[in-house]
């Protein structure tokens, strides 16, 4: 079953301060995860030292637990190592209405992670507008679908070219935002309900589909 979409954590307005201190950060390329090797946040470090040969003002925004504490400071290393460190921006936990200023104050969302469950931050993207790079691995095609940008090589030199693109193409970047905005209407709670009784008839646990009702969420221990 997919995960319900919850539209009210997203519904909310921007953190003003924090909405024109990033104002100035241009391209600014977002990934929300937990700080861990599985993620790759290295090799978006990577992807942004090739993008700011191209555009030198890029940044990228890691929001996310620092859950893994050794792997949190590599990662800092590796982009101080680079010459990044005024590039680059490790939030550790910030609050619901911090990350939702970060998804619509960015220019794309991009993902090197090379093991998602099923990828919640692709489902707030889509929802809140912002263009999807990322790479093929495991439930990612699942949760896309037809919607974002896929890939299945690490080249970033290539990679950092297609970021320009996706970030400067306006034309471009509105038909990915239409699809993507088409593909998330499948994790909306009213479709994901339906998706659900479907399954319950399928296994013959239920004789008809009722309709959801405004007034009363559904009671699925039933």
């Amino acid at each position: 079953m997919p995960i319900s979409l919850a539209e009210a954590q997203l519904d909310l307005p921007d953190n003003p301060t924090l909405a024109e201190k990033l104002k100035g950060k241009r391209p600014l390329l977002l990934f929300v995860g937990r700080l861990a090797p599985n993620k790759k946040q290295e090799d978006l470090v990577k992807l942004l030292y090739f993008v700011r040969r191209l555009r030198p003002n890029a940044q990228l925004a890691l929001v996310g637990d620092r859950w893994d504490l050794k792997y949190d400071l590599w990662v800092e290393e590796l982009a101080a190592d680079l010459g990044l460190s005024e590039a680059v921006t490790l939030t550790g936990k910030i609050s619901q209405q911090d990350m939702v200023t970060y998804y619509r104050a960015a220019d794309l969302y991009v993902s090197m992670s090379e093991h998602e469950g099923f990828g919640k931050p692709f489902i707030e993207s889509m929802y809140l507008g912002l263009p999807i790079l990322a790479y093929d691995s495991t439930s990612v095609p699942y949760t896309l679908a037809d919607a974002g940008v896929l890939f299945r090589q690490k080249e970033y030199a290539r990679l950092a070219e297609l970021v320009d693109i996706l970030t400067t193409n306006k034309p471009l970047r509105q038909r990915i935002v239409a699809r993507q905005a088409a593909r998330v209407q499948v994790f909306r709670e009213t479709a994901v309900y339906h998706t659900f009784l479907e399954f319950l008839h399928s296994l013959q646990l239920i004789d008809k589909l009722p309709e959801p009702s405004n007034a009363r969420r559904p009671d699925f221990g039933k």
